[in-house]
């Protein structure tokens, strides 16, 4: 009797055991099946939140967004987390009053957070208002120092500016024709139009570099092809007077004819005169009046003569 009862009591002991073990591993179990659908809750939130900052970002990028004061917000957020483009587009909010009340010392002080970081475009903006005084004190100096970090990235229209700066010179930054010729030689060699025809007068102008009418003329050659007007007008006087290249007034008149279609008033001019006096195209005084006109009706006084003279 006492063995039997023994043996019940062991066999009642395992089964408790086994059924402990088998609630232990369902235990287990459901706390590995929570583990997991908090991990992907945790991973949904945090996509969810990553597209919220997504969007938000294409907001403050203007994207798909036109309400300023949106646009401001979403921008202030992320400038407030250390992010350079949202920092600099929030400082040019601030600068021209676009979503918020315009404040240009907070428009500065931003720009400055992104322009520390490297941000391209807020260093630009930087040296530009230090050299202009616009959110901060005029300094030429902190505005050259800006530029050339600009510039050192292969960025043309900072070396187009401190050539400018070089070239003129001021109180603050002596005048330096050789860095002048420098910078604007990288940014021409970018394939910069207004590099080029600047580097062309440099080198027809002899401002601060020696004569080359040759050199001049290859440079108006490359800004002209691009369809620069100013360049495609350089170019043409430069065949009417033989300078750098053989005199050819077709040519001339056919450079004329580009630059005074996209409107530049001496081309328009000179394009008149061409037709007047017959040089480079069948002469035509209807056609002489006609572009001096547009000429003169720019204001150029030039043509305004020509046209008295002609009798117009």
């Amino acid at each position: 009797m006492f063995l039997q009862k023994k043996k019940i009591l062991v066999v009642t002991l395992l089964f408790i055991c086994a059924v402990a073990f088998s609630l232990n591993l369902w235990l287990e179990k459901k706390k590995a099946e929570q583990a997991a659908i908090d991990a992907e809750i945790a991973k949904l939130q945090e996509e969810k939140k990553a597209q919220d900052m997504l969007m938000e970002m294409l907001i403050c990028k203007e994207i798909g967004e036109d309400d300023k004061s949106k646009i401001f917000a979403a921008c202030s957020k992320h400038a407030e987390l250390g992010i350079a483009d949202a920092q600099m587009r929030l400082g040019m909010l601030y600068m021209t009053g676009e979503g918020a009340v315009k404040d240009e010392r907070k428009g500065f002080e931003w720009l400055i957070k992104a322009a520390e970081q490297g941000e391209t475009d807020a260093q630009l903006a930087i040296a530009d208002f230090y050299f202009v005084g616009i959110g901060t004190e005029s300094d030429a100096q902190k505005a050259v120092s800006w530029y050339t970090k600009v510039a050192e990235k292969n960025i043309s229209e900072a070396q187009l500016k401190l050539y400018h700066i070089y070239a003129r010179g001021n109180t603050a930054v002596p005048k330096d024709p050789e860095k002048a010729l420098y910078w604007l030689k990288m940014a021409a060699e970018q394939g910069d139009d207004n590099s080029q025809n600047a580097l062309g007068m440099a080198y027809y102008t002899g401002s601060v570099t020696k004569v080359d009418y040759e050199q001049a003329v290859a440079w108006f050659k490359k800004a002209a092809e691009q369809d620069h007007a100013e360049a495609q007008m350089n170019l043409a006087v430069a065949y009417s007077k033989g300078k750098g290249v053989s005199k050819d007034l077709k040519q001339a008149f056919e450079w004329y004819k580009k630059s005074a279609e996209q409107g530049n008033a001496t081309a328009q001019n000179n394009l008149g005169v061409a037709y007047y006096r017959g040089e480079g195209v069948e002469q035509s005084e209807q056609q002489a009046v006609k572009w001096l006109k547009m000429a003169a009706d720019q204001g150029l006084e030039n043509a305004k003569e020509s046209l008295k003279a002609i009798g117009h």
